[in-house]
């Protein structure tokens, strides 16, 4: 907001129309104090007239987050080799991260609307972020949750534990929902039957050991966001370092972004455009081609899904109402609250009537086609040039957006997919050793931005994939497309998982001993995201689907050879911990992949590539 407020401030002061040098800073002070002077009343009204505020909307977000967490949880206690489990599970993780991405846009689009939410925002981010790594406790839980008998005989007090968990969940659930009071936690002291696990084979053992220290972590994130919902309820600020903070996914940013950088160039070209107008045309509004197109343009780069041709309609409409009070009403008028009555009862016709954007769009015609002044005069004339000079600068934003990039939603989708897939197949190409070039400034730079886009790209997918109309595309129902968009938050969270335990493995492991058959597991999911960064409707999951059990059983068969050796017999419990948590990665990605080829099949991508008139 601050920055679009400064961008159209600066038009207007810049293109102010004064006749001497000494008049700019007089000009560009009247338009400093008219612009604050309009924040200020905006915000009073917004503050004490008509507060409003999302709490509700944050509250029942995160509500069903910590809902379908307490589902995925029971879940996986009960998960046994049926396939009505194992689908209930893929359900319910696809489920928590659609909430979970809906929590995050509502903090940060919507968090800061009111007093009420500013003043928890801190809270609200630290228990998004404690949401955030429970969910991840849970992905590594599932990996190794068909060791639940194995778990049970090495950590007597697992059951303990479990019940105490799906108590926290349950509670704070039911104070988000209905007020109850939130339960006092229960520590539970977790001790490895040592002797029971040494009996273990050795990938059972990394396993119960894996699933030991998630479900200690679980312990943790549960009882830290009981305690963080405490002081929600109490509405307390926390002021105070905390001893440890939850495990959240990095997201260093390498500098820029290509939608912002898409954005500031359509801005910048529109204006430019608009100068070369005013100069050599110099139709009517003359240097106010400079301005309008401007704002018009910083609103369209800050919402891309926003078509400027939505604004034509109603803006054309609303200049004709404006220039009708305009020639036959204001004339009539003598004092200030006549003026008043008729202000007021034009803004609520276009409130009343208009949806959407083209409310704004209606009140900017409204109030250009007024053209109230301290001096008032009337001219048809100026009225006609003001109509042609509005909707011109609206019609030229709108062949502007072409100029850069489609403004069609579903052709930014089909992009928008294209290079997510870019970006998850570089980063699954880099957990290889022979992929990288060395660990220069570069080459971290690089990895960051393909983490940056592979982590911001669902929710902009989500942006666009809403603006589509179902109405020009009966054949791809909204539900499809969010299926869709989930899948890919998934695929996302996965692939980060992966490269958080490629990470921990050393160099000299036991996965160098299997170094060929992890590179195979690599090579295909590369090629699958590669396939679909060129075509997102291809059968690459096809040849993977077929092929994935056996290759795990391939795997399993040399990795059993390869505890037989006398090698296995140096291999600490440690790493074969960090081995089966890099498994589990490379399993999460693939069932991640999986998820995606059954949602993109449900897709008429055809249908979005063909060109269409409207």
């Amino acid at each position: 907001y601050l920055w679009n407020v400064a961008g159209f401030t600066a038009l207007i002061i810049v293109t102010g129309g004064f006749e001497r040098p000494a008049e700019l800073f007089e000009r560009a002070e009247s338009r400093t104090v008219a612009t604050v002077t309009g924040i200020v009343i905006y915000t009073l009204v917004t503050t004490f007239l008509w507060p409003q505020s999302n709490a509700g909307a944050i509250r029942k977000a995160l509500s069903d987050l910590l809902q379908t967490q307490r589902e995925r949880f029971d879940a996986l206690r009960r998960r046994a080799s049926d396939d009505e489990v194992t689908n209930q599970l893929r359900d319910l993780h696809l489920r928590e991260v659609q909430q979970l991405a809906a929590l995050d846009q509502a903090l940060r689009a919507e968090g800061s609307e009111s007093y009420e939410v500013r003043e928890i925002r801190p809270e609200l981010e630290r228990l998004r972020d404690l949401s955030s790594a429970i969910m991840d406790c849970l992905d590594r839980l599932e990996t190794s949750s068909s060791t639940g008998g194995a778990l049970r005989s090495c950590l007597p007090p697992a059951d303990e534990l479990l019940d105490e968990v799906d108590a926290r969940l349950a509670s704070m659930v039911e104070r988000l929902s209905n007020g109850s009071d939130l339960r006092s936690t229960m520590k539970v002291p977790l001790s490895l039957d040592g002797d029971a696990l040494r009996r273990l084979a050795p990938l059972d053992r990394a396993a119960v050991m894996v699933a030991t220290r998630q479900l200690t972590q679980l312990d943790e994130l549960t009882t830290d966001a009981i305690a963080q919902l405490r002081e929600l309820v109490a509405l307390r600020a926390i002021r105070r370092p905390r001893a440890r903070r939850a495990a959240t996914r990095s997201n260093s940013s390498p500098g820029y972004d290509l939608d912002h950088l898409r954005g500031a160039s359509l801005v910048a070209a529109t204006v430019a455009a608009g100068f070369l107008i005013w100069v050599f045309v110099n139709p009517p509004g003359h240097v106010g081609w400079i301005v309008l197109p401007g704002v018009v343009a910083m609103m369209v780069a800050g919402t891309q899904q926003l078509n400027a041709k939505v604004f034509i309609r109603p803006t054309a409409i609303a200049l004709a109402l404006g220039i009708t009070v305009y020639v036959f009403v204001l004339p009539k008028l003598s004092t200030f609250a006549e003026l008043g009555v008729v202000l007021f009862a034009s803004m609520f016709v276009v409130n009343y009537f208009f949806k959407g954007i083209g409310k704004f769009a209606g009140m900017v015609g409204v109030l250009l086609g007024l053209s109230v002044q301290h001096q008032q005069t009337y001219s048809f004339a100026a009225a006609a040039n003001n109509y042609i000079y509005v909707l011109g600068s609206f019609l030229l934003v709108y062949g502007m957006s072409y100029l850069i990039q489609s403004p069609r939603p579903e052709k930014a989708v089909l992009y928008l997919v294209r290079r997510f897939f870019r970006s998850a197949s570089f980063l699954i190409a880099s957990t290889s050793s022979e992929s990288g070039s060395g660990t220069g400034l570069l080459r971290r730079w690089e990895l960051a931005w393909h983490h940056q886009e592979l982590q911001r790209l669902p929710s902009k997918i989500s942006a666009w994939s809403k603006a589509i109309s179902p109405k020009a595309f009966p054949s791809n129902a909204p539900d499809r497309t969010e299926d869709m968009v989930t899948a890919l938050q998934a695929i996302a969270y996965r692939v980060d998982e992966l490269l958080d335990s490629r990470a921990v493995v050393p160099a000299e492991s036991l996965a160098s001993e299997l170094a060929d058959d992890i590179r195979g597991w690599r090579l295909r999911l590369e090629a699958a995201f590669a396939a679909w960064a060129q075509s997102p409707e291809s059968r690459a999951d096809d040849e993977l689907r077929e092929r994935l059990p056996a290759w795990r059983a391939e795997l399993e068969r040399r990795i059993e050879d390869a505890t037989t050796n006398e090698r296995a017999e140096r291999i600490d419990d440690a790493e074969w911990g960090r081995f089966y948590r890099l498994l589990g990665g490379y399993r999460g990605v693939s069932n991640a992949l999986l998820s995606y080829g059954r949602s993109a099949q449900e897709i008429d991508w055809a249908a979005w590539r063909e060109e269409r008139f409207s």
